[in-house]
């Protein structure tokens, strides 16, 4: 339990104070999807909206504001350090659905009449099918395009049954787990360097901690300082470098790849990697 802890403060705590690459929340009210940028003006209000409904607190109403507000809070700590659309729409999602949800309360209290009240509860159920409705429009179109542009249901990659993945990365994650397989046979390990990693050890259920999620800001405290302490001192590695002629990750811990390119040799190439030991 003490190691749990201690990892919880490590990663979730220090190391993101430890993160360069920030994107600022503000960027959000800049984004190009107008809803992206209403959304997020919008939603941090759901943190506070608690204040405002307190007249709630002996009926049954406020429980459940109670319940989105704690959820809400709680996943909005995802958005940061990285306020981009992406994280925005995963862990802001419950937030959005307590604003609406208190937006819905506070018009329908200020709407006396019951005919007008009638129709805008009518209108916002008719609403919620029409967006569902064009949004599964939407995506239909969005795989059959996925379709068109060489995209294939996996059928040979385990883990992999059933998710739409590009053919030629279907080829590449097989070689590439071809090669560490072997390796591992030869009593060598091999570690992608890069944001990808996670995409070749899944299939062949082997983890490597913090090299399969390899972004800065994800390898807690002291992170990149401790992985090259440990890139120094390992040995039977071989470390997976994506050559330079590639657009890495913008994320990309870059001192630890510089480090492994000035101490260790490169010894090959494999697809879009240098080979270094």
């Amino acid at each position: 339990m003490h190691g749990a802890y201690s990892s919880f403060i490590s990663y979730c705590i220090y190391g993101i104070t430890e993160f360069k690459n920030k994107v600022s929340y503000y960027e959000l009210f800049y984004n190009d999807n107008i809803l992206i940028k209403i959304l997020s003006f919008i939603c941090p209000m759901s943190l506070v909206s608690l204040i405002a409904f307190l007249r709630y607190r002996k009926r049954e109403k406020y429980n459940t504001i109670i319940i989105f507000l704690i959820y809400s809070i709680t996943s909005y700590i995802g958005v940061f350090p990285i306020a981009n659309s992406g994280h925005f729409i995963e862990y802001a999602f419950i937030g959005v659905m307590e604003t609406l949800f208190i937006t819905h309360i506070a018009l329908s209290r200020l709407i006396e009449s019951k005919k007008t009240k009638l129709f805008f509860n009518s209108f916002i159920n008719n609403f919620v099918y029409i967006f569902l409705t064009v949004y599964f429009i939407w995506n239909s179109f969005s795989l059959i395009k996925s379709y068109k542009n060489n995209y294939i249901y996996s059928k040979d990659i385990n883990h992999y049954q059933g998710v739409l993945i590009d053919k030629e990365v279907a080829e590449q994650i097989n070689a590439i787990d071809e090669y560490i397989i072997m390796n591992k046979e030869d009593g060598k390990k091999v570690i992608v360097l890069d944001s990808t990693a996670t995409m070749y050890m899944i299939p062949i259920d082997i983890y490597n901690k913090d090299y399969d999620l390899f972004n800065k800001g994800n390898f807690g405290r002291n992170g990149e300082k401790r992985l090259i302490n440990q890139i120094d001192q390992e040995k039977d590695v071989k470390y997976l470098v994506l050559q330079d002629i590639y657009t890495k990750n913008w994320q990309t811990p870059t001192d630890i790849i510089n480090y492994v390119k000035d101490n260790k040799t490169k010894t090959g190439e494999i697809l879009v990697f240098d080979i270094y030991e």
